[in-house]
């Protein structure tokens, strides 16, 4: 008897199609510059802005709604179109330029926070170059960042950090200025620890105090680009392909996941080590 239908898998998408961050529970914010439709040259919306022109908005791809805006030209970064592995990324070439939004409830779970970044350095940093930053108040009482500092360092803390505690000098297997990494950090609140996690290579974990616990009803200021609090001094000179960000502490078949989908659309599975499980096809 001929059978009515058949039922098939794609190829690395469980029967779903290619995997993607859409797909983790906890996503929180997903900003992505190769996505054209999801930048604009005016806060509240206007056009695709033209090759290296200012990008003063860009929309969450989450579908949270959480929209990152920069109300001044000079401090935005600009559009780069078919920069790596065919895709347009952000440029941040200033101190200071960033994309940023206050008050959004984006870290509130209580188990910890991961994100990731596709980023290439411009030059060595004598400070702190943050490409993503979560805290709130004036003060900046820290809740999850990521940095890049030097040629060698990949920073990262957790909620109220003194300023020794929580970075990590890592060697990627090429430095930040000449190529592009895939760059994470992540947070684990109930052991009060948080490590720093380079293409596809998860390091060994560091403490942080645990003071200043995130509750559900907490809201805090994002910036991708700059440190909340001394943008001009803590700003990012380089490239940001995407950021995405997760109220959880994943898995590490989840953060595997991220790492192999990041990898083959950026063009950087040659990056990934030989034991990765996406190291020869995407998730």
């Amino acid at each position: 008897m001929t059978p009515r239908w058949v039922v098939y898998d794609e190829p690395g998408g469980g029967g779903g199609g290619p995997w993607e961050p859409s797909q983790l529970a906890a996503l929180s914010g997903w900003w992505d510059a190769s996505d054209s439709s999801t930048l604009f040259d005016a806060t509240s919306g206007g056009s695709t802005p033209p090759p290296s022109g200012d990008v003063l908005r860009i929309e969450d791809r989450s579908g949270n709604g959480f929209d990152l805006t920069q109300a001044t030209a000079a401090n935005a970064p600009y559009y780069e179109t078919n920069y790596q592995n065919g895709l347009s990324v952000l440029r941040f070439d200033i101190r200071g330029q960033n994309l940023r939004r206050s008050t959004v409830p984006i870290c509130k779970a209580v188990d910890g926070f991961s994100c990731f970044a596709v980023v290439k350095g411009g030059q060595f940093f004598s400070t702190a170059g943050y490409v993503f930053n979560v805290g709130t108040g004036v003060s900046d009482a820290t809740r999850a960042h990521l940095y890049l500092f030097g040629l060698d360092e990949i920073g990262h803390g957790g909620r109220r950090l003194d300023a020794d505690s929580f970075a990590q000098k890592q060697t990627p297997t090429s430095n930040f200025v000449n190529s592009f990494v895939i760059a994470a950090s992540e947070y684990d609140y109930s052991a009060a620890e948080s490590n720093a996690c380079l293409d596809g290579v998860q390091y060994t974990p560091v403490s942080f105090q645990s003071s200043g616990q995130t509750s559900a009803t907490d809201s805090f200021r994002v910036s991708i680009g700059a440190n909340l609090v001394d943008a001009a001094n803590f700003g990012f000179d380089g490239r940001i392909g995407e950021v995405i960000a997760v109220d959880a502490k994943l898995s590490q078949a989840d953060r595997e996941k991220v790492e192999g989908y990041l990898a083959h659309k950026w063009g950087l599975a040659g990056n990934l080590p030989v034991s990765h499980p996406y190291k020869n096809a995407a998730p």
